[in-house]
């Protein structure tokens, strides 16, 4: 017997007021966390593709609840919640757990744990709000800078000019220097990728073993643009020593030439991945099915 119609929209009204005020808790009640965030995204290039992460998650639980009537919710999601909020005061935890844990919460308050269940990748983004933690780069960066030199020395070399290292500085005989900062190391396109890669693959319904693949190829690519960036700017330091005109726009050239690379990359990757087979699932329980399993 199916309800009637006043009482689906009725409930449906219900459950979004319901929502808007979780969602009122959750912004308010974590209001320093935010606004971490916020300084995390806006001074950092590096963790800038953290302010997308929200965006992305609010899309993914759009899409595993469209079309289906909210579940029972249960006293626990009120719970943790509240714990949240709680540790939020008092505790000093990552924003990210906090603000996972919160809307975790409200999911299992308002909508049951098989709906968050159904939207645990979406909720899962939340906890790499801070996309790169500082113990990460403090690992990696100098590791990848000096790769990074190391590689446009080599590549200066094969050219025929002999640069001579200074740490992170490569001095050419036409009395040019080329500094390779830390951005030239490639993290941020690799960190980019990363989530690009992840999300769409998740999105397209890959399998595990498909979504792992393309994520990999993501950084992997990343880094390979980096190389043919790096690349790109030793050959801009060659014809500088040819024509002195050019000295001085090497910070233009740098930008215009990685940003190329990395945009006709990232949608080539992201084209190959929207082409992709998506798991057929009504096949795959039909299959289950005809072999007698449940």
């Amino acid at each position: 017997m199916k309800p009637a119609a006043g009482m689906v929209k009725s409930s449906r009204i219900e459950w979004g007021l319901a929502m808007l005020l979780g969602g009122l808790v959750l912004g308010f009640g974590l209001r320093s966390q935010w606004a971490y965030l916020w300084w995390r995204w806006t001074s950092s290039g590096l963790r800038s593709i953290g302010i997308l992460l929200p965006l992305a998650s609010l899309a993914l639980l759009w899409r595993a609840w469209k079309g289906t009537a909210p579940g029972r919710g249960s006293l626990w999601g009120l719970a943790a919640l509240l714990a949240a909020l709680a540790g939020a005061r008092w505790l000093r935890l990552p924003s990210g757990v906090l603000i996972w844990t919160a809307a975790s919460g409200a999911v299992v308050w308002l909508r049951g744990w098989h709906d968050w269940r159904r939207a645990w990748f979406g909720l899962g983004l939340l906890l790499f709000l801070n996309p790169v933690p500082m113990f990460l780069t403090s690992m990696f960066d100098t590791r990848l800078q000096l790769w990074a030199v190391a590689l446009a020395q080599a590549f200066a070399s094969l050219l025929g000019m002999q640069p001579v290292r200074y740490g992170f500085s490569l001095r050419f005989a036409h009395h040019q220097s080329m500094y390779l900062a830390g951005q030239c190391e490639g993290l941020r396109s690799a960190v980019t990728m990363f989530y690009l890669c992840l999300i769409t693959a998740y999105w397209r319904g890959l399998r595990r073993l498909r979504l792992a693949a393309f994520t990999l190829a993501g950084v992997l690519l990343a880094y390979l643009i980096n190389a043919l960036r790096l690349s790109g700017l030793v050959i801009f330091h060659l014809w500088a020593g040819h024509w002195p005109a050019l000295s001085g726009y090497e910070s233009v050239a740098d930008h215009a030439w990685g940003g190329l690379l990395f945009f006709l990359g990232a949608t080539g990757l992201w084209l190959v991945l929207l082409r992709s087979q998506p798991v057929d699932k009504s096949a795959g329980a039909a299959s289950r099915l005809a072999r007698g399993a449940p």
